[in-house]
């Protein structure tokens, strides 16, 4: 294993870690649920300019398997992303359990259909955003913001359906295993990148 991908692979987990971490830790306070959709679009905009220059600051199996399908990452970089992102998932729910934050376990999260939805709709629009960045070529002073504003304004889109997980390693994070938060923010994701390569590649045709 190269010392590039290495380097990679530590980005991801750190990202994904202090992403999932921050975000269970406004989930669990007082400020709940106004306060989240503006901490993890900051958070994630910080982490873009800190590690966005080593991985891309992927930090999310779902915008990772979006890319993946759109053929932006190989498959085999992908899949290391996302082995570590879930591990880091895993290492946030035990940090913040081990400091007495519940996290997601306290709140009345849907299991619904219309969860599943919100989880797509916003997960489209933030992937949308992601994809849409990589296709302008947005200067990289401008990439954070625009990545920050596109969570914020899914976590926004979704929040009234699922809560607005919009990251399954978020989910598991907060101790989450079901599909609706697992797997339909891999959909969703996948189809928001989808609908900005094709308005790009029309708009260069």
């Amino acid at each position: 294993m190269s010392k590039l991908i290495i380097r990679q692979l530590i980005a991801e987990f750190t990202g994904t870690f202090i992403l999932a971490s921050v975000i269970l830790n406004s989930m669990s306070g007082p400020a709940f649920p106004i306060a989240t959709p503006v901490i993890a679009g900051l958070t994630l905009t910080l982490l873009v300019y800190l590690l966005g220059g080593i991985s891309g600051c992927q930090i999310n199996p779902a915008i990772t398997f979006g890319l993946m399908v759109t053929r932006k990452t190989p498959f085999k970089t992908a899949s290391c992303y996302i082995l570590v992102q879930v591990a880091a998932g895993v290492t946030a729910f035990l940090f913040v359990s081990a400091y007495g934050s519940d996290g997601l376990q306290n709140i009345n999260l849907d299991y619904t259909l219309s969860s599943s939805i919100g989880e797509i709709v916003g997960m489209a629009f933030f992937g949308f955003g992601v994809a849409s960045v990589l296709n302008s070529g947005i200067s990289r002073e401008l990439s954070g913001i625009s990545v920050g504003m596109s969570l914020f304004i899914g976590i926004i889109i979704a929040h009234h359906y699922s809560m607005g997980v919009l990251n399954p390693a978020v989910a598991i994070a907060g101790h989450i295993w079901s599909i609706f938060y697992l797997l339909f923010p891999l959909i969703g994701s996948t189809i928001g990148m989808l609908v900005s390569n094709t308005i790009f590649q029309l708009e260069r045709e």
